[in-house]
């Protein structure tokens, strides 16, 4: 069974990530910082996906120590 309850610090990745991607979609970035958003506006699309990827792939603060254990038991 996988539990899909986010702990504290996930809950505040997926806010965060959350809160960049508005950043991105709204205006405020371009009123802002019009040269940033100059540089990055035809990539914006390309950042979203990156960020709902990464809102759908967040786990745990120790997300890192299973790949590592099961790297390790490889060697």
């Amino acid at each position: 069974m996988i539990d899909d309850q986010l702990s504290e610090w996930g809950e505040q990745q997926k806010r965060e990530l959350e809160s960049n991607i508005a950043l991105l979609l709204g205006r405020e970035l371009e009123e802002l910082e019009p040269n940033l958003h100059k540089l990055i506006v035809r990539n914006v699309p390309n950042l979203v996906a990156l960020h709902n990827v990464a809102i759908q792939n967040i786990t745990n603060e120790n997300y890192t120590q299973p790949f590592v254990q099961q790297i390790s038991a490889h060697r």
